[in-house]
């Protein structure tokens, strides 16, 4: 009877395991389908693949295009006379800067094809004063289409409430030595539908500055390109620093979050859903080397990593996962090595408080 007992333990756990297994497979189509879907509706404009387009797709299409038009407060248009339109309901101006000086908070900015930067000069910590395009209102930024949608050079979001951007393409940087970077500095900031290009040190900063109120970011269906040159795609700092990212892909990059031990008063949440890292260096690496009052958590589910090592004269290796202190937990993830000729670790994982590891390959 204890053999017959521990047989049907055994299969148990083998059907379990098979079901995980599926389940694991099922989540990977699933990933890789809603990426290439969204990636053809946003770069594919003229529909040259003659791919049927997914009938629940967000998108923006004809119609949705005129919706977001008439139903924005402000038109950016440069080829257009700026003044009020439509019975004095919405205004037509001819830059950003322009835009989010009359906005008020919860107004719409509409964006017609174009490359838009900013004119205003602002102070940077090291004392240096660069242009850049600041936001202080809460307000959501719609673009025509992504690919058509250019914003140039650094961003400051300063306003305390949420910033919404839609189907804009962010060009952070020209070369490495650009000092462009976006900095997220309260509040939450929503990225749907973006695409972002970088070769700079650092392309996006959340930071937190109130040891009371959350600093957050969410990206969702974004495209993340570090142009191989980018020595990490996200930085956070400060108290409360809060990251979610759904359904992205980040590609060509030497690190795509890599902090090396943050500030002792960091307590960081960051949940990675579904999500493509394809030539990637090092994917999320997280050195605490303390213990915060309220300890770091970080998730990362359905995540794909194709790690490739674009730097390997100093010898370090190149990483799918790293953290130390705080909680981890790490479902459903599968990591593939693009070739042997440097170091490779998958998951590294030191003096946490908790981890929990489903079903990751490598």
């Amino acid at each position: 009877q204890y053999a017959i007992n521990g047989c049907s333990h055994s299969i148990s756990r083998y059907i379990g395991i098979g079901h995980q297994l599926v389940t694991f497979d099922q989540n990977m189509y699933a990933i890789r389908k809603n990426f290439f879907d969204r990636l053809i509706d946003v770069w594919d404009i003229n529909n040259s693949l003659n791919v049927d387009r997914r009938p629940d797709c967000d998108s923006l299409d004809i119609d949705s295009v005129e919706e977001c038009r008439s139903n924005a407060k402000i038109v950016v248009d440069a080829n257009r006379k700026k003044g009020m339109i439509n019975n004095k309901t919405q205004f037509v101006v001819n830059d950003i800067d322009s835009a989010l000086r009359i906005a008020k908070d919860g107004d719409t900015i509409f964006l017609e094809e174009g490359t838009y930067s900013g004119c205003k000069s602002g102070k940077k910590k090291d004392g240096t004063k660069q242009k850049m395009i600041e936001i202080l209102k809460d307000v959501t930024i719609i673009g025509i289409h992504t690919s058509k949608v250019r914003l140039l050079g650094s961003i400051v979001k300063k306003s305390k409430g949420k910033v919404t951007f839609q189907n804009v393409t962010f060009q952070v940087g020209k070369d490495q030595e650009s000092a462009d970077s976006i900095y997220l500095m309260s509040g939450n900031t929503t990225m749907t539908n973006c695409c972002i290009k970088s070769p700079v040190n650092t392309a996006v900063n959340v930071i937190s500055d109130s040891p009371v109120h959350d600093t957050s970011l969410d990206l969702i269906f974004c495209i993340i390109d570090g142009m191989q040159l980018c020595e990490r795609i996200l930085n956070f700092e400060g108290f409360r620093p809060v990251i979610n990212i759904e359904n992205c892909h980040v590609s060509d990059t030497l690190g795509f979050c890599v902090i090396i031990k943050p500030d002792s008063k960091c307590s960081v949440k960051m949940n990675v859903l579904n999500t493509l890292f394809i030539g990637v260096q090092d994917g999320i690496k997280i050195m605490l080397h303390h213990d915060s009052p309220v300890p770091s958590t970080f998730e990362v589910r359905g995540c794909h990593f194709e790690l490739k090592a674009h730097r390997k004269e100093d010898g370090s290796p190149s990483i799918a996962y790293c953290q130390t202190s705080g909680v981890a937990k790490l479902e459903n993830n599968y990591i593939y090595i693009h070739d042997h000729d440097a170091p490779y670790t998958g998951i590294s994982l030191h003096s946490l408080k908790l981890a929990e590891i489903t079903m990751s390959g490598v």
